[in-house]
């Protein structure tokens, strides 16, 4: 049997599609078929469906349900009245995406580069990450917070290990993998839009046929959450299906936040993001924050701020860069206050937000969960000491459109494995995940891996949603 292919295959509309009020849930079935008109008997394709009203700035993703047997359920919630164009398309087939996760993320496509220095002598080498197998005649550099977790670096030939300064990682050598044919067609069949399909959705208090633009959220929609994405995009502003949607402005957000002392954020640039996104939220002005920047040595001269605070009355808010940045970002240990070293200063009375996924999309499945369960044991260590603070962590988000083809590590699939990786550790009642992924996928404009403003702004609505559930 071939693999999936969209000109074969079939969506089957359950819904009446000239009978769709608003309120309602849309119910389509995907028939998977290979290029003979086959049907495929297994699943695991990753398709994505979108329900999207562009003049009216609306968008929702559709819950997509995979049965495992070449056939796949998606339900749209029907939050407006008016055009709706549902657009739905195969991004990756199952053996393209048992390739991603199978084989491409151990091929090493990730390289790092440590740079020893001693008086008058500075050598550069290569090094990989590792946590299984052996080897010999190699520098170890061994974090506390990275578990079982190596990085693995050659020998420098005139220094010693102990005289290593700093390291980054490399320039991504996807490019020099050479694919066989095979798997060069499985990729030359992803992102294929297989059937648009457009509806008049009616208001449901016009029942003569006329079609009235509305906007609704049902408040029942609790004991339907299995069959349904997060939330809808609607006029510029995103509107959750499961969390009170709030408006914050500076007095409420303030207010919001009155009964804690701090806010850290702990994480990478997106996290940055939150912290600059939380500090307009409060009318902190970006020239009230203080940096405390730490320059990438020798070749590596740029600014990069690792660390930042502003005040507000009693509030302070801090945000810490994690260690062992991707990227040409320079990791010198000593710059870098791995999370438990924040976590023990942190004070009660405060909200810790972790953000951890954008630069460890090469790593492994077990190194990441180990990673992950390393700052779970000191977020935990910090509530039985601190219980009446908030603990957050926020899940991972779409990077960039179409860019997969030329860095697979940009694919969703993988993308939103971090995001799966990283809500089985934290699913605990302690730690509040708040989930991103569908705001993002389903904004309408270009994504990238720094969002636009807007886009952190309704996450950020989000967050002090939750902190304020009894403020």
């Amino acid at each position: 049997m071939g693999v999936t292919n969209v000109s074969y295959s079939v969506v089957d509309m359950l819904s009446n599609a000239s009978n769709v009020y608003i309120g309602d849930i849309i119910h389509l079935d995907i028939y998977a078929k290979d290029s003979h008109g086959r049907q495929r008997v297994l699943g695991g394709d990753y398709w994505r469906a979108m329900m999207v009203n562009r003049k009216m700035e609306a968008a929702t993703l559709g819950k997509i349900v995979d049965h495992d047997n070449g056939s796949y359920s998606i339900r749209f919630y029907a939050a407006w009245s008016g055009r709706a164009d549902i657009e739905i398309s195969l991004i990756h087939t199952r053996e393209a995406v048992r390739f991603l996760r199978k084989e491409y993320q151990g091929i090493g496509v990730v390289h790092w580069k440590a740079v020893y220095a001693n008086d008058s002598l500075n050598e550069t080498v290569t090094c990989i990450l590792k946590r299984e197998g052996s080897w010999d005649k190699m520098c170890e550099i061994r974090r506390k917070e990275f578990g079982r977790t190596i990085l693995l670096c050659d020998v420098p030939k005139q220094l010693t290990c102990s005289d290593m300064q700093y390291f980054h990682s490399g320039p991504n050598v996807y490019d020099e993998y050479i694919f066989n044919d095979y798997q060069k067609e499985l990729f030359a069949k992803s992102e294929a839009s297989i059937q648009n399909i457009t509806l008049n959705i009616k208001d449901s208090t016009q029942r003569n046929g006329n079609v009235e633009t509305a906007f609704y959220i049902d408040d029942k929609l609790q004991h339907r959450k299995h069959l349904l994405s997060d939330g809808v995009w609607f006029n510029g502003s995103w509107y959750s299906y499961w969390q009170e949607n709030r408006n914050f402005d500076r007095f409420s957000s303030l207010k919001c936040l009155s009964n804690f002392t701090n806010v850290y954020l702990l994480g990478d640039s997106t996290t940055r993001q939150w912290f600059l996104s939380l500090n307009q939220f409060l009318g902190i002005k970006y020239d009230d924050i203080t940096w405390d920047p730490h320059f990438k040595p020798n070749s590596c001269n740029d600014k990069i701020q690792t660390r930042g605070l502003s005040k507000h009355g009693h509030l302070t808010l801090q945000f810490f860069f994690h260690p062992f940045p991707l990227g040409q970002l320079c990791f010198v240990p000593q710059s870098y206050m791995v999370e438990d070293d924040v976590i023990r200063i942190a004070t009660c009375r405060s909200v810790i937000v972790f953000g951890l996924w954008a630069h460890y999309l090469m790593w492994t499945e077990d190194s990441f969960e180990e990673r992950l369960q390393y700052v779970k044991a000191s977020l935990w260590h910090f509530y039985q000491r601190c219980p009446e603070s908030r603990i957050i962590v926020r899940g991972s988000h779409v990077l960039s459109d179409g860019q997969w083809r030329k860095n697979m590590a940009n694919s969703d699939v993988l993308l939103l494995d971090l995001n799966r990786i990283i809500k089985k550790v934290f699913n605990v009642e302690w730690v509040h995940f708040l989930d991103t992924w569908d705001l993002n996928r389903a904004y309408l404009h270009t994504h990238e891996v720094h969002m636009p403003n807007s886009v952190v702004a309704e996450e950020i609505k989000l967050l002090l949603s939750y902190i304020c559930v009894t403020n």
